[in-house]
């Protein structure tokens, strides 16, 4: 499909708003395309935008169940979110599709830790 190609070179240009207009385009032709959905959840987390990444990527999940970077951006999105104990929730359904992926093996030690810390210290 032209309009992801095209917001899969604009995100390799470093042109993120770009890429996010492109999979948007292509998202209005056909909303039910997980890789589109994850490449966008992917720009609007280099933005910051952790809620439409959240939402994107929830969406990829649901989905394509068995796609892990779907599970990986939800809980990177979730971290943005400082949502630690779901962020580790995500991060475990990802490395269980990828157990050797040490990205994940991370995320989930520094998501779980920052969960603890939360729960101890009783704050978001």
């Amino acid at each position: 499909m032209k309009k992801k190609e095209d917001g899969n070179t604009a995100f390799r240009a470093g042109h993120v708003q770009q890429a996010i207009v492109c999979y948007s385009e292509a998202l209005m032709l056909k909303d039910d395309m997980p890789l589109v959905l994850s490449n966008r959840a992917q720009c609007f987390l280099k933005l910051g935008e952790y809620e439409k990444a959240l939402a994107d990527s929830s969406r990829v999940v649901e989905l394509e169940p068995e796609l892990v970077k779907g599970w990986f951006r939800k809980g990177l999105s979730l971290s943005g979110l400082e949502r630690h104990q779901e962020a580790v929730d995500a991060f475990e359904k990802a490395l269980k599709l990828a157990p050797n992926d040490t990205n994940i093996q991370a995320s989930v030690k520094v998501s779980a830790y920052k969960a603890a810390k939360q729960a101890r210290d009783g704050t978001k």
